[in-house]
């Protein structure tokens, strides 16, 4: 008996210890966590100056009318070690020229390195066209403007960044089962 006894209170004693210890670490560690802190901002791209070039129809046609504000989302994350920023942009194609002046520039303003930028397109195929193809030719008004207002985009998501938390969930549409 006293041999299981004992035994039985090394383990409750190692598990105390066990307990005192998770407590006190996880208190530590959560002070040395990195916070991590999000912007975000949706800048108007919408054309100044109307006609505009639109492009992905295999041939060239213009728009003389704004029917819906054309977007670029920007997302900046900050973990307190490493800064990221991504913009998603209302165009159907963007060229690596236009996108490298779009990163050096809010790169200058922000200090983010260009390769913790990522940039891309929606492909939407009625906006203007910054890449001629297909048919189409650039709008070269347009593909002056993107450029710099993507980048006030990733300058004014960075200007915003607040502590945030990350958190996912998972669901299912037995209904829609083809989302596009």
């Amino acid at each position: 008996f006293f041999q299981n006894y004992r035994f039985r209170m090394t383990w409750t004693g190692l598990l105390l210890l066990g307990l005192l210890l998770q407590t006190t670490l996880a208190g530590t560690c959560r002070a040395l966590e990195p916070s991590l802190r999000a912007g975000a901002v949706a800048i108007d791209i919408t054309p100044l100056k109307l006609p505009v070039i639109i492009n992905g129809s295999m041939v060239e046609r213009t728009a003389d009318k704004i029917v819906d504000r054309l977007h670029a989302r920007c997302l900046v994350l900050d973990d307190g070690t490493t800064t990221i920023a991504i913009a998603v942009v209302d165009s159907c194609m963007m060229p690596r020229k236009l996108l490298d002046h779009a990163k050096q520039l809010a790169s200058q303003a922000t200090g983010i390195p260009v390769n913790r930028m990522l940039i891309s397109a929606t492909h939407a195929h009625s906006v203007p066209s910054v890449h001629g193809c297909l048919g189409t030719d650039e709008d070269t008004d347009y593909a002056r403007y993107l450029p710099g207002q993507i980048a006030k985009g990733i300058v004014q998501a960075h200007a915003a960044l607040i502590p945030a938390r990350l958190g996912w969930a998972f669901g299912r549409d037995e209904k829609n089962v083809a989302c596009r």
